[in-house]
């Protein structure tokens, strides 16, 4: 993305222009949520949400907060979810990476999963009550999310270190420079459990070209090709000294990002998993 690109996204008042976006209507997916797991009754479930999301970008004004990216439950489209269901009922652990207000979380848990083997991770704590207040839950997830910076190995994610099977990251690996996104990756080796299965899925926002840009000042995002993606993993490989098989498929940007993207974005979704040592 150009600065040119990245200019013309500051309205007049200086806030970026997905703090207008505007939100006409709610999926279903998320709407039960609202509605039945949550007990929002359905006249009020518009006005929650943009009260919650308006407070939000008073935090820190990510796109994918201003378009509502966090009423979509990406992991639940996924091929694998049924397998990443059944890895955590049967007690292994997951872990949603930049978590924002963990809506993937509370998707897993409203369709039967045990709470208990399911953490969230955020750098902003604020986020994490803002999803509290979302989805009225604290009382049944308190313990459940870590204030962490994924960057510093003595954060609190060091207690997860060895012991988890799923890592979740949507909207996540795009918001750091390509050598961040190197430690991330390294970092995430390091907390699966080191035997058995190890997955890692999520989405970003993709490009024709691989580049890094500075959508929002003084932060460095690097968007990736498949081909760059996959040699992340590749060098991630050779440090770690483990095999990952990286699994992609594109979709189109929501239209609420599509300013964003550019002409040529797309999301890349992928399914990333460690190879079996011979």
């Amino acid at each position: 993305m150009t600065e040119t690109q990245v200019s013309s996204m500051i309205l007049d008042d200086g806030a970026p222009s997905w703090s207008k976006l505007d939100l006409e209507d709610i999926n279903k997916p998320a709407r039960d949520v609202l509605e039945r797991y949550s007990g929002i009754p359905p006249e009020r479930v518009m006005g929650h949400v943009k009260d919650v999301r308006d407070r939000a970008l008073k935090i820190f004004p990510y796109p994918c907060i201003g378009a509502f990216c966090f009423l979509q439950f990406c992991i639940s489209e996924l091929s694998c979810y049924h397998d990443i269901k059944r890895l955590i009922t049967t007690g292994n652990k997951f872990l949603d990476l930049g978590c924002c207000f963990g809506q993937e979380i509370r998707k897993l848990v409203a369709d039967g999963v045990p709470a208990a083997n399911l953490y969230g991770c955020d750098l902003d704590p604020r986020f994490v009550e803002l999803g509290y207040e979302l989805f009225r839950d604290k009382d049944v997830l308190a313990g459940n999310f870590l204030q962490a910076d994924i960057l510093d190995p003595e954060s609190d994610l060091k207690q997860l270190t060895g012991q988890l099977r799923v890592v979740n990251a949507q909207l996540f690996f795009h918001l750091f420079s390509w050598h961040q996104q190197v430690q991330i990756a390294k970092r995430i080796v390091t907390l699966f459990n080191p035997t058995g299965s190890a997955l890692l899925v999520g989405r970003q926002v993709g490009g024709k070209v691989a580049i890094e840009s500075q959508l929002l000042r003084p932060h460095t995002f690097f968007t990736h090709t498949v081909e760059s993606w996959k040699q992340l993993w590749a060098e991630v490989s050779d440090a770690t000294g483990t095999t990952w098989d990286v699994g992609i498929t594109q979709e189109p940007v929501v239209s609420n990002l599509r300013s964003l993207s550019g002409p040529d974005g797309y999301i890349m979704v992928f399914v990333v998993r460690r190879v079996a040592s011979a």
